[in-house]
């Protein structure tokens, strides 16, 4: 068991393909919410990003993860969890999964690495495989389960910015907010937080920086997860 610690609870990742990282605590700070929204996590893992939004004071959670193993390690984290947030989770895959109704706001950390890996792979290698969920599956099922004034938000690599603008405009979508990362100042972006919705959007672009020069968190960084990382 690999227990990591947040304020006021805690996750078991030792079994999990994808450890907790920090793509996975940056989105949960950044996602936007009403506490009434009914969201979706979209690849659950160890149950992370829900457990964050639990954490934040949203009410109802959903979540859906293809891999057995993934699914019953964040069953048990979030079944344990200090908070009083709804979760209804589904062992299914994405493109199997009939929602018994609409979203208002779906949420996910997806894999994004191309490269096919060969039987007998690592679950951290097999975790991080676009093939179970790429881009465009992310849309089309946005499409047909989130709301009209709903929204997807997630992480993906920066360098794939431009896919993602033409990906999310063939289904009818557009970005609202770009949210580049840069892991230390002076360095290139390469992660960016987008939240898409329906329709033309104006759209608003900023810049995050995780560390300094010295590698020292920012000020911006620990203003945005001190509510719930144990080291701010």
């Amino acid at each position: 068991m690999g227990l990591f610690r947040f304020k006021g609870f805690h996750l078991d990742d030792g079994q999990a393909g994808m450890k907790i990282g920090t793509d996975a605590i940056l989105l949960g700070g950044f996602i936007e919410f009403d506490p009434e929204d009914k969201c979706l996590d979209i690849g659950l893992g160890s149950g992370v990003i829900s457990a964050i939004l639990a954490h934040r004071g949203i009410h109802e959670m959903h979540g859906i993860e293809m891999d057995d193993s993934a699914f019953e390690l964040a069953k048990s984290n979030l079944e344990n969890l200090p908070h009083p947030t709804q979760f209804k989770l589904y062992h299914n895959s994405l493109q199997n999964f009939q929602a018994p109704e609409k979203f208002t706001l779906l949420v996910s950390n997806p894999p994004f690495f191309t490269k096919v890996y060969r039987p007998g792979s690592s679950p951290r290698d097999l975790a991080r495989q676009s093939q179970h969920l790429s881009l465009n599956d992310l849309f089309l099922f946005a499409l047909k389960h989130l709301s009209s004034s709903g929204s997807l938000q997630f992480i993906y690599p920066y360098s794939d910015l431009n896919l993602i603008h033409e990906i999310a405009g063939v289904h009818g979508f557009s970005l609202s907010k770009v949210i580049k990362i840069i892991p230390r100042k002076g360095k290139d972006a390469n992660r960016v937080i987008l939240k898409a919705e329906r329709g033309i959007q104006r759209l608003e672009q900023k810049e995050f920086c995780l560390r300094n020069e010295d590698l020292s968190y920012t000020t911006a960084f620990k203003d945005k997860v001190k509510s719930f990382m144990p080291f701010l």
